[in-house]
Parts: structure tokens; sequence; C-alpha cells
């Protein structure tokens, strides 16, 4: 049998997402795969090669203007004349959706972005989503899980802290959780998005006499995360984003068995409703979840439980085999 040819873009461009869904589908028997940074040049550079196979992520950034991020001519011939190179060069193209419109757009530039990218989807041999909940123009691969160079760092026992972990940004409403946030001890964590929000946040924390929470705003390493969620009571998400088709900050936790205590969006709904999975409580608004995570209305959680359940549904073997079936789809 021969070998599958495979073109895979983008390099990763120290991205552990694209790295360990490139590693697995280079387990697969019979595939020899190649990878490029960029379609154009990367194409111009090796020949323009024909391939079995294009597998093809955040096709949809492609429809924003590097120069002012924004949606424009340029950027839009730009975007279909690398999908139609895929197109030419490939027996099929598989599309792998990350976000619904890219995160720079928004309202008429986003809306356009995003029939564009569903007009991608229809042309497209396979459009690959890590959630459920699409219609049936989709095919359902699950997200990895991350990777950790440091495997025994301990999860949390018997820990009352609760983390916020990503960029601190307005969007993510953690004005709003502190608004409203009780005795629990909390961390706030992450780079800055918006000095002017970290400082409204520690005006609310002083107004509100908060001293059992912290905010630790800066670029955090690898490892520091992997710390500071591990040895968390769990990982809050305050905030639905309309971009957004899943959550990585979901991903991150579940990798290291750490419930989620989330407002819902239709992933986590799906998710839930999907396998019932015990790592994840689903609140309809922040007041509610807010609410119950103060009155500590949930009961015990088996971290064990949870990371078991992750690797169940999220593991590389369980992907390995979704992309396997189509890939080899005629």
């Amino acid at each position: 049998m021969s070998s599958l040819k495979i073109l895979f873009c983008p390099d990763f461009d120290q991205n552990q997402y694209v790295e360990n869904i490139y590693k697995i589908i280079e387990s697969i028997d019979s595939v020899e795969i190649t990878r490029v940074k960029n379609i154009t040049p990367g194409l111009i550079k090796l020949g323009f090669n024909h391939y079995d196979v294009s597998v093809v992520h955040w096709l949809e950034n492609w429809l924003v203007n590097e120069e002012d991020k924004r949606l424009t001519l340029r950027s839009t011939l730009r975007f279909f004349l690398r999908f139609f190179v895929l197109k030419i060069i490939s027996r099929k193209v598989i599309y792998v959706r990350h976000n619904i419109y890219p995160h720079s757009l928004s309202g008429k530039d986003g809306r356009i972005a995003q029939w564009f990218a569903n007009v991608a989807c229809k042309l497209s041999d396979e459009c690959i989503v890590h959630s459920g909940h699409l219609d049936n123009r989709y095919s359902y691969v699950p997200h990895p899980l991350y990777k950790f160079e440091n495997e025994a760092i301990a999860r949390s026992d018997g820990s009352e802290k609760f983390v916020i972990f990503g960029r601190i940004i307005e969007y993510k409403a953690i004005d709003k959780v502190l608004q409203r946030w009780g005795h629990i001890p909390l961390l706030i964590a992450g780079s800055v998005g918006s000095k002017e929000y970290v400082d409204q946040l520690a005006e609310i924390k002083a107004e509100r006499h908060l001293d059992h929470v912290t905010i630790d705003a800066r670029f955090l390493s690898n490892e520091e995360a992997q710390c500071m969620v591990a040895s968390s009571k769990g990982l809050i998400l305050a905030h639905c984003e309309d971009d957004m088709i899943v959550s990585g900050s979901f991903f991150f936790a579940a990798s290291l068995g750490v419930p989620v205590y989330a407002v819902k969006t239709p992933f986590l709904s799906w998710l839930k409703k999907e396998f019932n999975y015990s790592g994840l409580f689903v609140f309809d608004d922040l007041a509610e979840m807010i609410l119950a995570i103060n009155q500590q209305t949930f009961g015990h959680v088996d971290q064990a439980q949870i990371f078991t359940e992750a690797k169940n549904l999220f593991g590389d073997e369980t992907i390995r085999q979704a992309i396997k079936k189509l890939l080899l789809k005629s």
C-alpha cells in the first residue's frame, strides 16, 4: 500500500495544539506528511507537489488584513486564492475550523467573514470542528489535551482556591465576577491584555475588601500556569465569546484533571449533555455560577476520575481514530 501524501498547514510556530495534531497524524500508518507555515510561499518552495490530502488550520484568519486588522478586498482575495491553491494541488481538502469568525473582527466585518468561512467549509471535502453542537456540515474530531514536561506536578489536595487563568482583558467579565465574589480564595493570573482593565479589577478588589483575591498580572510560563491550575479547586470561565467554537482554557484544565465552572456556551452545554463529563459544571448565567461557588452547592469532585474521563474523550488514540477515518474516507 502506497503512503498517503498529506500537506499540513501551519507549521508549529511554538503552538502546542498544532504540534499535537501533527504528531497524531504522523503516527498513523502509511502516512507521509509535509508541513508548511504559509500556503503560497511554502508551496512555491516545495515546487507545488500534488498531495492526497491537505489539512489546514485557522483558514478563517486569512480573512484579516495584517495592517489594520480588518476584513478587506485584498484579504478576501488572498483567502480564496490560498484556498483554491489547496484545491488544485490536493485530491482532498480538510479544513479544521477553530472560530466562527476571526477574533479581531466584529460587527459587519465579523458577519461577512463568517459567511466566507461557511463557503470555504462547503467547498472543502471535510470541515472539522472540535465540538458536536454545530450542524451536519461539520465532522467532529476531539480537541487534543495539553502535554506538560513535568507530569508529576500534584493536582489539588483539599485546596479551596479557584483560579481564573488567561489573558486579562475586558471581554472575560472578570470585573463582574469580582462584583459578586464572596469569601472563597481566588487567583486571577495571566498576561495583561488591558492595563486599564487590570487597574479596574484592582479598584474593585480594594473597594470590596477582597483580601483573599490575588491578581497576578504577568506572562506565565507553561510550568507556572500548570502549577497554578493544577493546585486549584477549579477553573472559572465567566465569559461566552461569539467567535469561538471551543475554549482552550477548558482543555488546559481538563488536561490536569481540574474541574471547570462555567457560564454556558453551545460547546460546554453540548459536552455536558452528550457525555455528562464530570469535570464540568455549567450554569445559565454568571449570577447563578457565583452563587453556587460561594455556597459550595456542588458535591465532592474526584479529580482522578476527571482525568480518566478527559483522556477517554480527548486522548490521542480517540483523536487518531477519528482523523484516520476522515483521511481514508473516499
